[in-house]
């Protein structure tokens, strides 16, 4: 998983890619751990898929995005500078 731009503002593309058909979440988080927002909660077939992140409503700070595709999970700093 990449997010492009990052630092970013307002928006953040979030590319992934599949080997498989999986189940897919992306959830974005605040430091607090409290969930933000669910960006996709869903099947996805193999192959390359993208998703955006729009901070615009949210104040400067650090983001984290949480990325699960069935047992595979991991988490990508994001860093939003107004």
């Amino acid at each position: 998983m990449e997010a492009y731009p990052n630092p970013f503002n307002p928006v953040t593309r979030i590319g992934y890619r599949l080997p498989e058909d999986s189940d897919v979440k992306i959830e974005i988080f605040n430091l607090t751990g409290s969930k933000i927002h669910t960006l996709f909660e869903g099947e996805k077939a193999a192959g390359e898929h993208t998703v955006y992140f729009n901070a615009e409503f949210l104040p400067s700070g650090q983001y984290f995005c949480r990325f699960s595709a069935n047992r595979f999970v991991v988490v990508k700093k994001l860093l939003l500078l107004k």
